[in-house]
Parts: structure tokens; C-alpha cells; sequence
């Protein structure tokens, strides 16, 4: 019975051992077994539990990196473009500046050329019409000459003598003029020294200000300290009497104790109370001495306040003295200063006013027939010319501006030659108000 009982159990175990192999083989094969792969329900194919098969999974992944990279691709080109785009716009953008700076220069230089060619025909133009105007004087010259003639011969020497007086006039008179400036040189320099010393007193009393502010500064400084140093004493004597109160009190105490212990105690205690009232009396004798010398200090330090302040006032009243001095004298060097600006630039258009007279001459023409009598008539006609010469030429003399004294001295040696003058008189009435 045993033996049987084996023999069963190991068919049994064949028959597992058989099952086990056969499914770990279908395992091999398809190793997922689900229970919708043995359905079959549509036309074509069988409904499964997924729509992928395990066949596509590695496509799929392939895909999706392809379409990665192809993405990448993508925006890298985007980014490549923009670049591409940007820098076809700023060199679009320089090739413009280049062509416009071109054509501006072509144009300009066109137009230069264009100014040029005009000038050079307005010379032309202009030389022609001279040449022509020359040509036609010339013209008018000869027929001039054919049909009259001017008294040429006779006024040669008269002319020789005429200039020589004339230059020798304008020597004269530019001899006078030299003179003149060099005495408005002399004065210049004179004037020059003058406003120098002028400026280095004005610098001098600038610095003296200066010095000035400095010590009133100094003096304040210390004015603020000196309070300073009183208010502090105040409070110290405040405090000292704070404690002379306190130390009055504490012998009223005293002195009301050793009355007490006289009374009441025997000769012994008041033999000690009257040694203790004694040494107290003593102490505060002494403290009234201290009083004393605080209060005789106080009163020193008071009075040098007061004298301080005395001091500090005196010396603020002595300084707003100086400056006020300071102040019109400064007022004072202005005004004269200002004085003499305005009589000086009033003299200066006083001299500089002149007035010319210019005698316009007609051409002297004669003919043939009026020679004879011309020449009679010549030796009575050449002072009127000299004198209208001689007017010409004074009336045509520059008066530059002079000093007082030179004026007066060319206005009384000059009386005849020229009364008419206007300006004389404002300088005279000038020189009479300085």
C-alpha cells in the first residue's frame, strides 16, 4: 500500500514538473497574458487592453527624439535668421548714410564749381565794361584835346610852389599832432600811475578789511567762551550755595541736639557734648570761611564779566567805526573815480567833434579865343588859388583829442584862422567848471 501511495505522488510530480515547463516555455513566448488578448469581437482584428503593440514602442521613441532634435534645429535657424535680418538692415542702413554723404559732396562741389564759373564770368564782364569805359574816356580825351586846351604850362610852377606849401603846412601840422600825443602819453602814464595807487589802496584796505574780520571773529570766539565760562561759574555757585544751605541746616540740627543732651544728660556727657558743639562750631566756621572765599570769588568772577563785557562792547563800537570809515571812503574813491571816467570821456567827444568844409571846384575850361585875356588875367588869379588851397587843406586837418592847457593856448594863438569852430566853447566852459 505504501509503495503504491509513492508511485502516485510521483506522477503527480511528473505531471507538475511537465505543466511548469510548458508554461514557463508560453511564458517565454508572451511573457504578458492578459484576458482581452482571447477576445475576439471586431471584424478585423481581436479588442486588446492597449492600442500600441510592444512591436512600436522603440519607433515611437525615435520619433519623438527625431521631432526633438528637428525642434532644436528649428529655433537655432529662427535665431540665425534674426541675426541675418539685423545685420542685413544696419548694413542697408550704412550703404544709405555712404550714398547720401556721396551725393551730398558731388552736389556740393557742383555747386562750387557753379559759384566759381559765375565769379570768373562777372570778372570778365566786369573787366570788359572798364576796358570799354576806358576806351570811351580816351575817346573823349582826344576830341577834347583837338577842340580845347587847357592852360597846362602856366600853373606847372605855380603847382611845384603850391605843394611844397602845402607839404610844408602838413608837416607842420603833423608835427603838432605828435607833440599832442606825446604829452596825452605823458598824461596816459601819469593817469596810469594814479589808478595804480589807487588799486593798491583799494587792495590795501581789502586786506585790512579782511584783517579786520578775522579779529572780529577771534574777538566773538572768545566772547563765546568768556560766557561760556560764566555760565559754568554760575552753576558751581549755585551749587556751592546749595551747600551752605544744606550745611546751615545741619548745625541747626547740631546746635538743637547739644541743647537736648545739656539738658538732660549729666556733666560728663555735657563736658563731650560741649567738645562735639566745639569741633562742629569749628567745622563750621570753617565752612563759613569757604563760604566766604566762594563768595569773594563770585563776585571777582562778575566783575571780570562785566569788564569782559565792557571790553567786548567797546571794542564792537570801534570796529563799526572802522568799517563805517572804511565803507565812505570806499563810497569816496568811487565817486571819484567815476568823476573822472565821465569828464574824461566827455572831453574826449568834445575834442573829437570837428567840422570840414570841402570847396568844390569846377573844371577850369577856356578856349582858344579867351587864351589872351586868361593870360593877362593869370598873375591876379594865383593868391585866390593859393588861398583856396590853404583853405582846403586846414579845414581838412584832424583834431585829436587835447589837454587843457594845450587847447586854451591853440585857441588864443589861432583866433584868425579859424573863428568858427563850435566845439571851442563847451572845452573852455569844461576847463572853467574843473
Amino acid at each position: 500500500m505504501e509503495r503504491e501511495d509513492g508511485a502516485s505522488k510521483t506522477e503527480e510530480c511528473r505531471k507538475i514538473l511537465e505543466n511548469l515547463e510548458s508554461t514557463i516555455e508560453q511564458f517565454r513566448f508572451s511573457p504578458r497574458l492578459n484576458i482581452s488578448d482571447d477576445l475576439k469581437v471586431g471584424f478585423f482584428c481581436t479588442d486588446q487592453a492597449t492600442q500600441t503593440d510592444h512591436s512600436e514602442i522603440l519607433p515611437l521613441k525615435e520619433l519623438s527624439s527625431s521631432t526633438e532634435k528637428l525642434i532644436r534645429i528649428i529655433r537655432s535657424l529662427q535665431v540665425d535668421f534674426g541675426f541675418l535680418k539685423q545685420l542685413l538692415q544696419l548694413k542697408f542702413e550704412d550703404r544709405l548714410k555712404e550714398e547720401s554723404f556721396s551725393l551730398f559732396t558731388t552736389l556740393h562741389d557742383r555747386i562750387l564749381t557753379i559759384e566759381k564759373h559765375y565769379q570768373k564770368n562777372e570778372e570778365i564782364i566786369r573787366k570788359c565794361y572798364n576796358q570799354q569805359l576806358a576806351d570811351a574816356i580816351a575817346a573823349v580825351k582826344g576830341m577834347y584835346k583837338q577842340f580845347f586846351e587847357v592852360e597846362e604850362e602856366t600853373f606847372v610852377q605855380e603847382s611845384t610852389t603850391i605843394k611844397m606849401s602845402i607839404l610844408l603846412k602838413k608837416l607842420k601840422d603833423r608835427e603838432e599832432i605828435i607833440k599832442q600825443l606825446r604829452e596825452e602819453l605823458d598824461q596816459y602814464e601819469e593817469s596810469r600811475l594814479q589808478k595804480l595807487d589807487t588799486f593798491a589802496k583799494e587792495t590795501a584796505l581789502e586786506r585790512e578789511n579782511l584783517e579786520y574780520k578775522v579779529a572780529n571773529e577771534r574777538l566773538i570766539q572768545i566772547i563765546s567762551e568768556l560766557e561760556e565760562a560764566i555760565r559754568l561759574n554760575l552753576k558751581e555757585n549755585s551749587v556751592l550755595e546749595d551747600e551752605i544751605v544744606r550745611l546751615k541746616e545741619k548745625a541747626e540740627k547740631n546746635h538743637q541736639t547739644i541743647q537736648k543732651v545739656r539738658h538732660a544728660k549729666p556733666a560728663a556727657v555735657h563736658e563731650e557734648a560741649e567738645k562735639v558743639s566745639v569741633a562742629k562750631i569749628e567745622d563750621a566756621r570753617i565752612l563759613e570761611e569757604q563760604i566766604q572765599v566762594l563768595k569773594a570769588n563770585l563776585e571777582n568772577e562778575r566783575k571780570k564779566t562785566e569788564r569782559f563785557k565792557k571790553e567786548s562792547e567797546q571794542i564792537s563800537k570801534n570796529w563799526e567805526k572802522k568799517f563805517y570809515i572804511l565803507r565812505n571812503s570806499f563810497h569816496v574813491l568811487k565817486d571819484e573815480m567815476f568823476t573822472r571816467h565821465t569828464l574824461f570821456r566827455q572831453f574826449a567827444v568834445l575834442a573829437d567833434t570837428s567840422f570840414n568844409y570841402i570847396k568844390l571846384k569846377p573844371l577850369f575850361v577856356q578856349s582858344k579865343g579867351n587864351l589872351i585875356t586868361s593870360s593877362m588875367s593869370s598873375g591876379s588869379d594865383h593868391t585866390p588859388l593859393m588861398d583856396k588851397d590853404m583853405d582846403v587843406v586846414s579845414d581838412q586837418i584832424f583834431f585829436s583829442p587835447l589837454s587843457k592847457g594845450r587847447l586854451s593856448e591853440t585857441l588864443e594863438e589861432e583866433p584868425l584862422e579859424k573863428p568858427s569852430i563850435p566845439q571851442n566853447t563847451p572845452v573852455n566852459d569844461m576847463d572853467a567848471t574843473e
